[in-house]
């Protein structure tokens, strides 16, 4: 294994270990938006609602209403209400969705793959370890 593979797998652990860390890492690389929040809605292991979104990306309540209506326009995501306060609409992602967000977090992967190239071994490795640190406090 290259060092380069080392600190790909890395960042790939900081990601899985951390609950917040894929949306982390892809915030980092302005994976905002649909994106963003597709890649966070798939490491939830609960249907989450809009105001989660909005507490979680500090967004606003009708930003958070337009990405949805976009991933739900697009086949992203199913809104349905919840069993005990119909008013609450829970967030699923469909078998799209999920396809669309491995396909992004593979995109996410290439971009660190080509920063790892540019910095080198030695920057890189510096780079997990100061990600991990900022992981760690959230």
């Amino acid at each position: 294994m290259t060092a380069e593979d080392k600190l790909i797998q890395s960042i790939e652990h900081l990601a899985k270990d951390n609950p917040a860390g894929m949306t982390a890492i892809s915030e980092l690389l302005n994976a905002g938006g649909e994106r963003g929040v597709l890649l966070w809605l798939c490491s939830q292991t609960a249907a989450p609602c809009a105001v989660d979104i909005i507490e979680h990306f500090s967004l606003s309540a009708g930003r958070v209403a337009n990405i949805l209506k976009t991933l739900e326009k697009q086949g992203c995501v199913e809104r349905t209400p919840d069993e005990h306060d119909r008013r609450v609409m829970r967030i699923t992602v469909t078998e799209k969705g999920r396809t669309r967000a491995a396909e992004d977090f593979r995109k996410i992967e290439k971009h660190w793959t080509q920063l790892i190239h540019k910095l080198g071994e030695k920057d890189a490795a510096e780079m997990v370890y100061l990600l991990s640190r900022a992981l760690e406090k959230q």
